[in-house]
């Protein structure tokens, strides 16, 4: 994967407990805002604990003389609702916003390409209707190897329900139209699924190739669409590993995310495909 790409998703450790290992996590740099989007229950451990690295730091760090640098945060401002206490009722609201706590060093430019400095959001009602069949995952979780990379990791995951308004999701619970499942079933090899260390990680959707006002087609931006949440309870998972069998992704291109982001201060554009100008039915990989 090129440096470039992705460039907005980031790593996360932390640690649980004082006594406990560090645990990873995954996020996204809203662009230009001192602001990491990520999973609900990552946001549960020792605030002093955490540290975020970029991707393209990652990326350049490339011996132990050059260590990537390594970015504090301030109080997480959790999704309204959720909670950290065990047992909590949390599927839909697992969600939460990090600031930095010191800006000073920390850059992201701006794709001159994404037309402007804004993270792209798009909803899942605008996937069903392009009728993408897969979107893309990305994250720094466990491997099939049963370890962390140190690369940046993406795979593109079947759509098993748009709205979690169907089927039984293995007896796990799936808030209809606040989330989604993606898993993919059988073909050759391991199955391509997030694992732990990818929670809070992005699910981007590939818009189809679109048509403009003068019949020239064009690929439109990439959207994020939703986050790494947690994977089906019972499913048929890897040897040894809590996945492999699909996962649950809270979707946040819903007016209640929106909205809540906008009450942080933080900006987002707004991604709808208008159907009469797409081109083609399958997500472009």
């Amino acid at each position: 994967m090129e440096s470039g790409v992705y460039k907005e998703v980031v790593r996360i450790t932390f640690q649980e407990t004082a006594q406990g290992e560090p645990d990873t996590c995954t996020g996204v740099f809203l662009h230009g805002q001192g602001a990491v989007l990520t999973a609900g229950h990552c946001s549960c451990g020792i605030l002093d604990s955490y540290r975020f690295v970029l991707k393209g730091t990652l990326d350049s760090a490339t011996d132990a003389a050059k260590p990537a640098a390594r970015y504090a945060i301030r109080e997480p401002v959790r999704f309204p609702g959720y909670s950290c206490s065990p047992g909590a009722k949390n599927a839909g609201l697992d969600i939460a916003v990090f600031f930095v706590r010191n800006l000073d060093g920390l850059n992201i430019e701006p794709d001159k390409d994404k037309d402007g400095p804004l993270t792209r959001i798009a909803s899942m009602h605008t996937v069903y209707t392009a009728r993408a069949r897969q979107l893309v995952v990305a994250g720094y979780g466990y491997t099939e190897s049963g370890k962390l990379p140190t690369a940046l990791m993406r795979a593109a995951v079947g759509i098993g329900s748009y709205f979690c308004s169907t089927g039984s999701f293995d007896g796990t619970s799936c808030v209809g139209f606040r989330e989604f499942v993606l898993s993919t079933p059988g073909g050759d090899g391991p199955p391509r699924d997030t694992c732990g260390g990818d929670s809070g990680g992005p699910v981007y959707w590939y818009p189809p190739v679109q048509t403009d006002t003068d019949k020239n087609s064009f690929l439109p931006t990439e959207a994020l669409v939703g986050i790494t949440s947690r994977g089906l309870a019972f499913a048929h998972n890897l040897p040894g590993m809590p996945c492999g069998g699909g996962g649950v992704y809270t979707a946040v291109g819903r007016s209640d995310v929106l909205d809540w982001l906008l009450s942080l201060g933080v900006t987002v554009r707004t991604t709808e495909v208008p159907i009469a100008t797409t081109t083609g039915g399958q997500a472009v990989q």
